[in-house]
């Protein structure tokens, strides 16, 4: 795994960055604004910027469960695979849910599975513990059988 580099820009903010295949470093600037920006440094220069995107607070937090989205998803069919009939899927909590905690909801005691972890607008929440409020607009990770997966869904849905 890459090595993260952390570097203070005085007056601008920081920078943390790394070495990709490319031979390039891929980095995001915090500025002293809260403003991030993501930038790709040149190959041949590498305290060049060859190309920056501007990101706001909520554009960075999207950003950022895009990316733990994603590498959840590539992990998953190894994760399955380790454990025969073990299943993972991720579970839209739709408009007109109630709002209703973990633990209220009782999934585990229900189904046998587990929530694992959230996404939302108010960003993703490993291991979320019984005290957690599911809300329309979240997403549950949910971990168990089939079977039991396809129970939890159905308590998922108003």
């Amino acid at each position: 795994m890459a090595e993260i580099r952390k570097t203070t820009i005085p007056g601008v903010g920081t920078c943390r960055d790394f070495a990709i295949g490319t031979g390039r470093r891929l980095g995001v600037v915090q500025r002293v604004s809260s403003r991030r920006e993501l930038v790709v440094y040149s190959r041949d220069d590498p305290d060049a910027v060859e190309w920056s995107v501007d990101l706001d607070a909520d554009e960075s937090d999207l950003l950022a469960e895009l990316l733990a989205t994603t590498s959840l998803v590539q992990h998953e069919g190894t994760l399955a695979g380790l454990i025969e009939g073990l299943a993972l899927d991720w579970i839209p909590i739709p408009e007109g849910f109630p709002a209703t905690t973990i633990g209220e909801l009782a999934i585990r005691k229900r189904t046998g599975a587990t929530v694992v972890a959230t996404t939302g607008p108010e960003g993703p929440v490993p291991a979320p513990g019984p005290e957690h409020r599911l809300a329309p607009g979240d997403t549950a990770v949910v971990v168990g059988t089939p079977e039991g997966i396809t129970q939890a869904a159905a308590l998922l849905r108003p």
